[in-house]
């Protein structure tokens, strides 16, 4: 992560502690990630023909009433300084710091279509028996699965999708072979 984000990452992390409000800042900080990757929000904070106002703006109208108001304070004065670009990046490096402080994991989850909610909640509880931790995942579309999902916590991947299914298969049928 760059020093940038990881400024801004600990700042907010330390007014959500300061606060007492980790967990908010926490579901919050993942809802504006959510938004971030399903919507074109970056792209249109990254402009540098729309105008600063504009985006101060946009940013006021959908987070405004949703958000605690110390964060969307914080997302504003990066739009001031020239450092949205930082914003998602920030915001990922608080996520990760408030899972740390409060002991849970976090991981990705990789699937062909977007997981139900009770879908990740039995992945997570899966793997959170499993590692004996708690388990965090985000979820992520990856195109180039054919079915299932795979897993990826630290720096261990599970990998239950199709196609590692059929690479697992032609291993064994190429070993009874030979």
């Amino acid at each position: 992560m760059d020093p940038i984000s990881s400024r801004y990452g600990e700042a907010a992390f330390d007014l959500a502690k300061s606060a007492k409000q980790e967990k908010l800042w926490l579901q919050q900080a993942k809802e504006v990630l959510s938004l971030f990757e399903s919507t074109g929000l970056d792209w249109f904070l990254n402009q540098v023909m729309i105008p600063l106002e504009a985006k101060k703006e946009t940013v006021k109208k959908l987070f405004e009433k949703e958000l605690a108001k110390d964060l969307v304070t914080l997302m504003l004065l990066m739009l001031d300084k020239g450092r949205q670009r930082y914003i998602q990046p920030a915001l990922v490096d608080l996520v990760a710091r408030i899972n740390r402080d409060q002991g849970i994991v976090e991981g990705i989850v990789y699937a062909v279509k977007p997981l139900k909610e009770e879908e990740k909640t039995i992945l997570e509880k899966t793997f959170s028996e499993l590692l004996h931790k708690q388990v965090s995942l985000r979820a992520r579309i990856d195109k180039n699965l054919l079915a299932g999902w795979k897993v990826m916590i630290q720096d261990r991947i599970w990998d239950g999708s199709l196609q590692s299914n059929f690479e697992a298969l032609k291993r064994e049928a190429l070993k009874e072979g030979a």
